[in-house]
This record gives C-alpha cells, sequence and structure tokens, in this order.
C-alpha cells in the first residue's frame, strides 16, 4: 500500500492536540489517498495532557481518505495506542492498549445544511444514521477524528489487577457494627408492627 504524509494545516477552529492532522481535499488524489502515521513524543505529552492521563506512549494510525461523489469524501482506518491511566482504588498505573477502527464521512457544508433541511421534514429515529462530519475551508479534520476515537475508547475507570474496594466505617470491618446501618432502625420498627 503507498503511503504518503498528511498535510500540515491549521482550520480555524482548531481541535485537540491532533489538529494539524488534516489534509486538503485540494491535496487528495481522486483515487483516495493512503496515510500511515505515529504521533511524535511531543503530541504523546500533549495527548495525555489533554486526556488528563499520567502518560500517553503510542498511537498509530492507518487510514484511507477517499472520494465518494458530490465533493464527498470517506476516511476509514485503524488506531492502535497505548498509555497509562491511574487506578481508581490504589492511583497505581495500569497500562492501557486500545486497538479500534473508525469509518466517518466528510461533506461540504453546503451540502450537510441541504441535508439537514430534508432531515427536518422527514420522520427518523434519532440515531439510525450518523450525521457526517462537515469539510470546513476546503480541510477534512482527521485530527479530531481520531482524538474522539481515542477519548471514547480509554477506560472511564481503570482497576489495577487484584484492586479491591471496601468500605470501613470508623476503621472497624465492613457490616461488622450493624448499629451503625442506616436501615437497622427501620428493621427493628417493622419487627414491632
Amino acid at each position: 500500500m503507498p503511503t504518503t504524509t498528511p498535510t500540515t494545516t491549521m482550520s480555524s477552529n482548531p481541535p485537540e492536540p491532533l489538529a494539524h492532522w488534516s489534509h486538503r481535499i485540494a491535496d487528495i488524489p481522486e483515487r483516495g489517498l493512503d496515510v500511515e502515521r505515529e504521533a511524535t513524543p511531543l503530541e504523546l505529552v500533549a495527548l495525555a495532557a489533554t486526556l488528563e492521563l499520567p502518560a500517553f506512549l503510542l498511537l498509530k494510525v492507518s487510514y484511507r481518505v477517499g472520494p465518494i461523489g458530490a465533493g464527498r469524501y470517506r476516511v476509514k482506518g485503524e488506531l492502535s495506542a497505548a498509555a497509562t491511566q491511574a487506578c481508581i482504588i490504589t492511583l497505581e498505573p495500569v497500562h492501557t492498549d486500545i486497538n479500534e477502527s473508525f469509518e466517518e464521512e466528510y461533506w461540504p457544508e453546503e451540502l450537510l445544511t441541504k441535508s439537514r433541511r430534508c432531515e427536518e421534514t422527514e420522520e427518523r429515529e434519532a440515531l439510525a444514521v450518523s450525521a457526517p462530519e462537515a469539510i470546513r475551508q476546503g480541510v477534512i479534520e482527521v485530527g479530531r477524528l481520531i482524538y474522539e476515537q481515542l477519548s471514547t475508547a480509554i477506560e472511564p475507570y481503570p482497576r489495577a489487577p487484584g484492586a479491591t474496594f471496601a468500605w470501613c466505617e470508623n476503621g472497624g470491618e465492613a457490616g461488622k457494627d450493624k448499629s451503625n446501618n442506616p436501615f437497622a432502625f427501620l428493621a427493628v420498627l417493622k419487627d414491632k408492627t
């Protein structure tokens, strides 16, 4: 598969740390564009800071940007990443591997406006079809798509192996002192009736 380096461009509304992972549609050949990319150490630091993680260790992506007619494009690919998260119980470092596929359509803004007007007159289920992304100022912002994939794929409650949470009140064993149980009084009342 031939590969190319993406064009570095910035939009007027820059997305997260991968803002420059974008493509000008003028630079995309009719046959499409195959891209393989790996995040730099600075990009990994920026990702970790933005996603509030102790460290982001790796991000590799491969994808294809291809025209699908009427000025529209499809981006389809895969990403693999590795990060360090903090265990929600012990705060120990937890290694996280992420492997995701992604696919998105990008449409010119004027087509999106017409499409939205048509949708207002038709009845559709809310989540039946995902809305395409806009091509803004002639640029497809693939970095935003990849960032969104990462942010939703990260484990929201990372837990170190063997980490368990035991609620202890007043330093004693959990549940040992039933008089501190908020339902103990109700149980006594129930027994009296």
